[in-house]
């Protein structure tokens, strides 16, 4: 299960801040920032459960054709290898759907996020940027 905001525009009287909420434990929370670019917020961990949930929530929303997903990771502390996996499934299918795909994690070599995707061999199919606002970039 996930929250959606199905808002074209972002919703810029969240009193969580500039990223919006923050989502519950593993829990991808979606969050239409235009009508072109969707943003995906995950909690702490995904575990198999969570990983099930991104992988259902993103397919869905990658059918509504957006020209950008950005998935923020930044909130977790570890991404299992299911998480993984659901993040190269999602990466397969907006790629067969010509959509952006951009992954927001931290910039250090000891992110939870860059280490389980550089151990898993898979970080370069994914297009890394340490912030939304640098993601947001590659629609110029």
């Amino acid at each position: 299960m996930y929250a959606a905001e199905d808002d074209s525009a972002p919703d810029r009287s969240d009193s969580h801040g500039p990223d919006g909420p923050a989502p519950a434990e593993g829990v991808p929370v979606v969050h239409g920032l235009t009508d072109d670019v969707l943003l995906v917020r995950v909690g702490n961990e995904v575990s198999a459960e969570a990983a099930a949930q991104l992988r259902q929530s993103v397919y869905a929303e990658l059918a509504r054709g957006p020209r950008l997903v950005i998935v923020d990771l930044r909130p977790l502390r570890r991404l299992s290898p299911d998480g993984v996996s659901a993040l190269v499934d999602i990466a397969c299918e907006a790629g067969a759907g010509d959509i952006g795909l951009c992954l927001v994690c931290g910039d250090r070599p000891g992110d939870p996020v860059l280490r389980a995707l550089h151990a898993a061999g898979v970080a370069s199919l994914f297009e890394i940027h340490p912030d939304q606002q640098a993601a947001l970039g590659t629609l110029d």
